[in-house]
């Protein structure tokens, strides 16, 4: 019975020793936090998905802010712990329908942030401490319907670039791009990676909103971005058009930004980017601090005629930063046509 147990330990002890012997050496051991995060970041939710459902915003498993209609967005940021101990937290970040389910291509699943084309990686969130980086739009884009990127190849069996079609709504080949007639109506997807883990449906572009200290304003200036969130659009225009003098020129031709045009290739998953804002003068140098009044105007095309969206009465507060969006889907005169909004980030 001795030599039974001597025989039974030696067999255990080789087969734990085996297992440390082909651990992966790519993958280092969790080395588990032996202090409380103090990091916090400021995050706000924008529903920019023309089809999806009333949307609630969730930073590592907790509600935050206010539910989110399509068109609207949470009037601030929420500040939130970060997970983490060092200047980027590990965040978790989903979007939940408010009540019942996402629906079309997700059903009953949520919307995930996803690090990067093929893996479920979290967001980097930067602490607070760093005034300047930490606050977050998350924006949802996007239909529910979007499908699941397709990774299409050529006449000799290799991957190559993917297109959706912004009429029909759906992935093509480059073989099916290079047969229609008005190429125009197709935008590039990119090289669709093997393995990629988009779920399809609505997504997350996330913007880092840096902002610029008062001092480096006169008392005629604000900052403002444009935003395209069409993507089903070739181009969008967009201006700021007052009742006396020039117009403000926001966007000529602007891409949808979740497109190879916008920037990103392939155009899979969440993204996170820091979207500049650029300097506008929005006041009359002999009054200054007085806003002008403007009516936003956006169009599908360079002579602004017709103008798909316009809003009376916008003005904005010297010193201070705005997101100018446009939403929705072109062609559409139901509840998913295009429509636009302004955000004050500050």
């Amino acid at each position: 019975m001795k030599n039974m147990q001597k025989y039974i330990s030696i067999v255990s002890l080789s087969f734990l020793v085996g297992l440390i012997g082909c651990q992966d050496a790519d993958l280092p051991e969790a080395v588990p936090s032996t202090q409380a995060s103090s990091l916090s970041a400021n995050f706000r939710l924008v529903n920019a998905s023309p089809d999806a459902p009333s949307l609630d915003l969730y930073i590592n498993n907790s509600k935050i802010g206010s539910s989110a209609s399509f068109g609207t967005f949470q009037s601030s940021y929420t500040n939130v712990p970060i997970t983490n101990n060092g200047v980027t937290g590990n965040t978790s970040i989903n979007a939940k329908a408010s009540g019942g389910t996402i629906g079309g291509v997700l059903d009953a699943k949520n919307i995930i942030f996803r690090a990067t084309n093929t893996g479920t990686g979290n967001f980097q969130a930067i602490d607070q401490a760093n005034v300047n980086g930490a606050n977050y739009s998350v924006f949802v884009v996007d239909t529910i319907k979007r499908e699941v990127p397709i990774r299409t190849l050529n006449a000799t069996n290799f991957p190559d670039i993917t297109y959706y079609n912004t009429l029909t709504g759906k992935q093509i080949s480059t073989a099916e791009y290079n047969a229609l007639t008005n190429k125009s109506v197709a935008v590039p997807i990119g090289l669709v990676p093997g393995g990629t883990t988009d779920a399809g449906g609505p997504r997350f572009w996330i913007s880092q909103d840096i902002f610029r200290v008062p001092a480096a304003f006169n008392a005629s200036q604000a900052e403002i971005r444009f935003l395209n969130t069409v993507s089903n659009s070739i181009g969008i225009w967009a201006r700021l058009k007052p009742t006396a003098g020039s117009n403000i020129t926001l966007a000529t031709n602007a891409s949808y930004f979740m497109s190879v045009a916008g920037g990103f290739n392939p155009s899979v998953g969440s993204r996170s980017v820091t979207a500049a804002f650029t300097v506008q003068t929005i006041a009359g140098a002999t009054a200054p601090n007085t806003p002008i009044v403007y009516t936003l105007e956006v169009s599908t095309n360079s002579g602004f005629s017709p103008i798909a969206v316009s809003v009376p009465n916008v003005s904005f507060t010297v010193g201070k930063a705005y997101s100018i969006y446009v939403a929705g889907l072109v062609g559409k005169t139901d509840g998913r046509k295009l429509t636009a909004a302004i955000i004050q980030h500050n």
